[in-house]
């Protein structure tokens, strides 16, 4: 597949390329988040922001916060670490603990979006080497890491919270 309409540079012309061909009528999100690992849900079946208790919804909205004003998460990595750019999660931030009135394209509904925007919050804070632990991460989140793990558990409805490296990248969405 070539495109025509824009001069490739010499990098792109012999970098090889992989197309996954997706079904049509299927958004690439939808399909990537609904596979699931042996033994795990299809879904993660957040509660409704509601259901939580003010401490958790505090919390998360610190986790929130944290990632989109701190300086956690380098500008040019954002987007890949959360599958949502740092404006997207912004718009969760700014409407928590309501949906967000905007939805991306690639997701389903607004409590989709969400449910990105909040369990990769949570999951990142804890899970990529940033560097702040202990006090500092308390004056930049709000709370421990292990209440912020503590959360994420109960959000995710998951039995426990996997601390190892493919607990991480399990929990990604």
């Amino acid at each position: 597949m070539r495109d025509l309409g824009r001069t490739r540079s010499s990098s792109e012309a012999t970098s090889p390329r992989l197309f996954v061909p997706i079904p049509s009528g299927l958004p690439l999100r939808s399909t990537l988040a609904s596979s699931a690992h042996p033994g795990q849900s299809a879904r993660v079946m957040a509660p409704s922001a509601e259901s939580l208790s003010d401490d958790d919804r505090a919390i998360i909205k610190g986790c929130l916060k944290a990632a989109v004003h701190g300086s956690l998460f380098p500008d040019w990595e954002f987007h890949t670490l959360f599958g949502l750019t740092r404006l997207e999660v912004e718009i969760v931030l700014n409407a928590w603990p309501n949906l967000p009135a905007q939805t991306p394209t690639g997701y389903d509904s607004p409590g989709h979006f969400q449910v990105a925007a909040v369990n990769n919050s949570m999951n990142n804070l804890l899970g990529y080497p940033h560097g702040v632990r202990a006090g500092a991460f308390v004056r930049e989140v709000g709370a421990s890491e292990q209440q912020v793990a503590a959360v994420l558990t109960r959000w995710r409805s998951d039995d426990k919270f996997e601390i190892d490296g493919k607990g991480y990248f399990d929990r990604l969405m």
